[in-house]
């Protein structure tokens, strides 16, 4: 009699997954894939550092203006409300006339521009995708500018660094005391 081999038709009677073989070519399929993705991350993070540095220059150049044309004091500080200063770049920023030179915003003194990254105020209701920070000398987060158009303290960098942390390069925004703008790019710098 011969015994005759019968499969059994249950699923975990047979063993199933991956050959080595299999594996390997999935994860070689996905490195291309995100090799190729890179340009594109790339691209979106250049651009994002475009849109941040495009609203601070032009809230740096009202300021500006405004200080030459009424020959008065401005002030641009960061600010999470649009209405106060505080130390939050990110959240968004204003500038104002800043009558009593105390680099705050108090009676008596007159808003300019308010910038945030969370409304359609800045012709964007897109989240501020990074961080930005201003490194100036003195240590002040506040930027002085004097009936003249000139940073009336300092000169300082905003640096933008993206979000998630990759390794692109930080992209920064270099003010001199004239209150000229100039863009650069620090391989040496590390977002934090």
């Amino acid at each position: 009699m011969q015994s005759a081999h019968v499969r059994s038709k249950h699923p975990k009677d047979s063993q199933q997954g991956f050959t080595l073989l299999e594996l390997i070519l999935t994860l070689a399929i996905i490195a291309v894939l995100a090799r190729l993705a890179l340009p594109a991350l790339d691209f979106a993070q250049r651009n994002e550092a475009n849109r941040v540095f495009t609203h601070m220059t032009a809230l740096l150049a009202n300021a500006r203006a405004t200080s030459i044309a009424m020959h008065l004091v401005t002030v641009i500080c960061p600010s999470s409300d649009g209405l106060n200063c505080d130390s939050n770049w990110s959240a968004g920023a204003i500038s104002f006339i800043d009558r009593d030179n105390n680099r705050q915003i108090t009676e008596g003194d007159q808003l300019i521009d308010v910038l945030s990254w969370t409304s359609a105020t800045n012709n964007s209701s897109q989240a501020l995708r990074g961080t930005i920070s201003w490194r100036a000398f003195g240590n002040r987060q506040s930027i002085r500018i004097d009936a003249l158009g000139q940073l009336a303290d300092q000169n300082g960098t905003f640096t933008w660094c993206p979000a998630p942390q990759t390794a692109f390069t930080p992209q920064q925004m270099l003010i001199n005391s004239a209150g000229r703008v100039r863009f650069a790019s620090d391989n040496q710098l590390a977002c934090l």
